[in-house]
């Protein structure tokens, strides 16, 4: 892995030092996307423009920010557990508590989520390059239900990108998740990636892994697959709340060797 401001012009956004230069200098890059929308108003659209223009160059999104790099594995252990973790995506609570403003880099693409004063979110998403492909601030007003403003994009495309973001945050909070941080302009043998992870970006990347399914079954008769379950628990202040655990692939007789997960000898009713 190599991240650099070569190949990931947007991570200028949340760089105090490189944000308003960005943004002065690639303008039109930045909107390239947004002007192909023919269901904004072109007063709609100059409003985001002007928005998401200060948001940038005065550093909005740089202030306290982390910054994460998902991982393959991570992905694949949120593809693996969201149907355990949707049923927490209905709970204005849950989601509040599994809320972190941060920017992830996710495939090409990277997410930027900060909280305004006024406590309205604000959401962006662009191409690695730069170029904006959504925009729109949001917040909850009750159980499964928010109201959004300044949005380039559709109700659906809106729920769609909430969604994704908190199963990605409530997976970080109650799954079990190892994080590898490569600090600005350092390298190191990451043990996440099983590569050379290198960053040449004035800001601290930290890596997010999921290491969910190592669990050998050697059998001939019924194996049980793995599967993800909320399981509540208390806390460190002794109130209840939940965490997400995996249930090792297991197979009914013979031998099998069980990952430091949990341990499944008393689970017969599964």
């Amino acid at each position: 892995m190599k991240i650099s401001y070569h190949n990931w012009p947007a991570l200028q956004t949340v760089d105090v030092n490189r944000c308003m230069r960005f943004m002065e200098s690639e303008h039109d890059l930045i909107f390239c996307t947004l002007e192909t929308n023919k269901d904004l108003s072109l007063n709609e659209s100059e409003m985001i423009k002007r928005s998401v223009t200060m948001e940038i160059g005065f550093g909005f999104y740089t202030v306290g920010m982390k910054v994460y790099y998902i991982s393959s594995a991570f992905r694949e252990a949120l593809n693996r557990s969201c149907l355990a973790l949707y049923k927490m995506l209905g709970s204005k609570e849950m989601c509040e508590k599994a809320h972190e403003d941060c920017a992830f880099i996710d495939g090409d693409m990277l997410w930027v989520v900060k909280t305004d004063p006024r406590g309205w979110i604000r959401m962006i998403r662009l191409h690695k390059t730069g170029a904006l492909f959504t925009s729109f601030a949001y917040r909850f007003v009750g159980d499964d239900c928010f109201e959004t403003n300044l949005s380039s994009t559709t109700q659906a495309v809106e729920r769609s990108c909430v969604a994704y973001y908190y199963l990605l945050m409530m997976l970080k909070k109650y799954g079990q998740v190892d994080v590898e941080t490569v600090t600005r302009n350092g390298k190191i043998r990451s043990s996440v990636l099983n590569e050379k992870a290198v960053n040449e970006t004035g800001i601290d990347v930290k890596v997010l892994d999921s290491r969910w399914f190592t669990t050998i079954c050697r059998d001939e008769g019924f194996l049980v697959s793995g599967h993800f379950r909320l399981q509540p628990c208390k806390d460190e202040q002794g109130e209840w709340t939940r965490k997400l655990i995996y249930i090792n692939p297991y197979a009914k007789h013979g031998y099998h060797r069980l990952a430091s997960i949990v341990d499944i000898g008393n689970e017969k009713d599964i």
